[in-house]
């Protein structure tokens, strides 16, 4: 299963070092909240994290509505730069301004501490 975490602040900026070091922080110290879980597996050539952030965007309906998705609260916006999502085999990553970069730590225990 691969869950999709929103900043409860969204900044929208993930350009450099300093940036993803503020995301990481504010992962850390819980400013995140799950906001879906996505049970249906990506298509063959597509990663986990990439299909994450394409099902959990609007483009023609709600992102809410997509076959596989799980929403987990009312009112959601769009996944962005800053936002997190965990793969099925705990790897957690924040989605930045070209792709996704790795939260370092124990992430299986930094996802169970937020749960």
């Amino acid at each position: 299963m691969i869950e999709v975490w929103h900043r409860k602040k969204p900044t929208f900026m993930l350009f450099s070092a300093e940036d993803f070091a503020e995301h990481q922080a504010a992962w850390k110290s819980g400013e995140y909240e799950l906001v879906a879980t996505i049970e249906k597996e990506p298509p063959p050539n597509d990663t986990e994290e990439d299909y994450a952030f394409f099902i959990t965007n609007t483009i023609e309906n709600s992102w809410t509505e997509n076959v596989g998705v799980k929403p987990v609260r009312k009112q959601l916006r769009s996944t962005s730069m800053g936002d997190v999502v965990k793969r099925s085999d705990g790897t957690l990553l924040i989605c930045s301004c070209m792709g996704w970069q790795k939260i370092l730590g124990d992430p299986i225990n930094l996802a169970r501490r937020l749960v």
